[in-house]
């Protein structure tokens, strides 16, 4: 995967392309992906509902696998702040995808598939926190089937990641 510096997948931003309400410490040209890359994303900071890369893939993944027609990912990458190696597992709250590629559309498509399997949520969401990452795990299979690993540009560590990860002088003192 690329690491979004120094590749070229970065261009020029255009600041009225974002909400107004958003903290930019940086221009963040690395979203636009243009036709370089279908898709531009980060790992996830933590596993939470991430399956680990050396285990075989539990019933929760298996499902969303089984109906994206996908197979798990034959690569892996690690999580950005407990360094778990999982199977690729993206940040969902920023990102970026050329529409071309349709992955929000069929995103949708599955997102109501699984909604009416009352069984799946039943059983999935009994133990484990999936039904706030459902989003999250479809977006993952659908970019892994669709996608090969080169065409997901890996945004820089300091994309869309709260400060506390890269200062400690940031964290809230307890008292």
């Amino acid at each position: 995967m690329q690491t979004g510096r120094g590749t070229g997948g970065c261009r020029e931003f255009h600041p009225d392309l974002i909400d107004p309400v958003c903290l930019l410490l940086q221009q963040p040209n690395c979203f636009l992906i243009g036709e370089t890359y279908p898709a531009a994303f980060r790992p996830v900071h933590l596993r939470n509902i991430g399956q680990p890369g050396n285990l075989p893939v539990d019933n929760y993944w298996k499902r969303i696998l089984e109906l994206t027609g996908g197979l798990p990912s034959a690569y892996t990458i690690y999580s950005f702040t407990d360094d778990q190696e999982l199977l690729p597992y993206f940040n969902t709250h920023c990102f970026s995808l050329n529409p071309q590629a349709q992955i929000c559309s069929s995103g949708w498509q599955l997102m109501t598939e699984i909604a009416q399997d009352i069984a799946f949520l039943e059983k999935s969401y009994r133990k484990n926190p999936a039904r706030l990452f459902r989003f999250q795990a479809v977006l993952r299979a659908l970019l892994t089937t669709r996608l090969k690993k080169e065409e997901i540009l890996i945004l820089p560590p300091d994309y869309s990641y709260p400060l506390t990860i890269f200062n400690p002088q940031f964290h809230p003192v307890n008292e």
